[in-house]
């Protein structure tokens, strides 16, 4: 009996239609329309970009979260993969595919910057836990020019890769451009200390940091992930 009023509960709110859910939660006004339930359903949000979820029954009760596949799609989007969210986990990807920067400009319409240009996402996978963290794979840009929004400030970005690698002493990821000038970079050791370094190279590109050396900083990941 247990076992059947359960499996009542969770297709009651799988079936929840998706845009209930997004008006109860909020979202910013980053979501114009929501069609689906919350099993299987798309969100519109601006310059026509969209995202798709299907969830999977399964992996979300194994993962103990909640696990599907998700599309970005629309002007200079069309990429796929699958998406965990759990207590205390994110796992994201492999992710393949374009992705315009109209795409986290919508998803995120607080950042502070609008951008054009582009990114491929190539077998791109994090699984970030408490208190450790692997990846694989690569997010490639061309050049993006970004405007900060409250003062017009432009941000010119080169044509870069981040680069998501697993080793015996943990996960590295590098941010350098296309020709190899490194701008930045994040460890995490084995144990679950994160270092990230912004580098010289890579805060010469943001207006209103000073120039100099590197700048570190370094914490546990459990405390980005309580």
């Amino acid at each position: 009996m247990g076992l059947g009023v359960g499996s009542l509960l969770v297709s009651l709110l799988v079936s929840l239609p998706a845009q209930l859910v997004a008006d109860r939660i909020g979202h910013g006004g980053a979501i114009l329309a929501v069609s689906g339930s919350l099993w299987k359903g798309r969100a519109i949000l601006a310059g026509g970009q969209q995202i798709g979820w299907q969830l999977s029954a399964g992996r979300s009760l194994t993962g103990l979260g909640v696990a599907g596949r998700v599309t970005l799609q629309g002007p200079g989007s069309d990429a796929a993969g699958s998406l965990l969210l759990g207590r205390g986990r994110v796992a994201i990807g492999p992710l393949d595919g374009p992705l315009s920067a109209a795409l986290l400009q919508a998803v995120l319409p607080g950042a502070g910057y609008a951008c054009a240009g582009g990114l491929v996402a190539q077998g791109f996978a994090l699984h970030i836990r408490r208190d450790t963290a692997s990846g694989a794979g690569e997010l490639r840009s061309g050049p993006l020019d970004c405007r900060e929004t409250a003062t017009g400030a432009v941000l010119a970005l080169p044509a870069a890769a981040l680069t998501l690698r697993d080793g015996p002493q943990g996960s590295t990821a590098r941010l350098a451009t296309i020709d190899g000038v490194p701008l930045a970079k994040v460890d995490v050791s084995t144990d679950g200390r994160m270092t990230a370094t912004l580098l010289a190279a890579g805060a010469a590109l943001v207006p209103g940091l000073a120039a100099g050396g590197d700048s570190v900083l370094d914490l546990p990941l459990v405390l980005l992930f309580p």
